[in-house]
């Protein structure tokens, strides 16, 4: 099961994520990401502790950064593991474009390191 610790060093909120982000993680990181958004200018969200990432935390990250956008926030991938690489590819969902929403970076399922 996934960890969550939030970090607050204002107008910055770092997000620790670690172990196995897996369906039944999804609520607690979905009001984690919430609260950064609501809460803080910019979020960095660590990912090097990440063992494994399934589809509906996938699709709350991805989520997460469009809605960053839309809000005029940003967030950032930090030291992404292996673990959403291989996600983003065992889903099929790897692209090679950007979503309407990016603002000259790349997104999570193109495989790459997103910002908001």
């Amino acid at each position: 099961m996934g960890d969550c610790r939030t970090e607050r060093k204002t107008p910055l909120a770092v997000l620790h994520l670690r172990g196995d982000l897996a369906a039944s993680y999804a609520e607690e990181l979905r009001s984690a990401l919430l609260e950064s958004l609501r809460e803080a200018a910019e979020t960095e969200i660590d990912l090097s502790s990440v063992t494994e990432v399934d589809q509906a935390c996938l699709q709350l990250l991805c989520a997460a950064i469009k809605a960053a956008v839309g809000m005029n926030k940003r967030i950032r991938l930090v030291g992404p593991s292996g673990a959403l690489e291989r996600a983003v590819r065992g889903l099929g969902e790897s692209r090679s474009g950007k979503c309407g929403r990016d603002k000259g970076d790349r997104c999570i399922w193109s495989g790459e390191q997103a910002h908001g």
